[in-house]
């Protein structure tokens, strides 16, 4: 199989490199400082090739209404 030179990464569940696909399953534990959209450099713990990740997080909310005695 060829080995492609940059692989992108668009919305996706953990952490990946661009260079070489390494997905980091402990992305969680990244501080981006609580600010959606920063952008910061991390260096792959697979390829050590440095690449920038931004991340985007999803608010929802359930509401149900509450039990009565009556």
């Amino acid at each position: 199989m060829e080995k492609r030179e940059y692989i992108r990464h668009y919305k996706t569940t953990f952490i990946a490199c661009p260079y070489c696909g390494y997905e980091d399953h402990d992305s969680w534990e990244v501080d981006f400082g609580g600010i959606e959209g920063t952008i910061e450099n991390l260096e792959c713990g697979d390829c050590g090739k440095s690449f920038r990740v931004s991340k985007y997080c999803e608010i929802t909310y359930t509401t149900e209404k509450e039990q009565s005695d009556d």
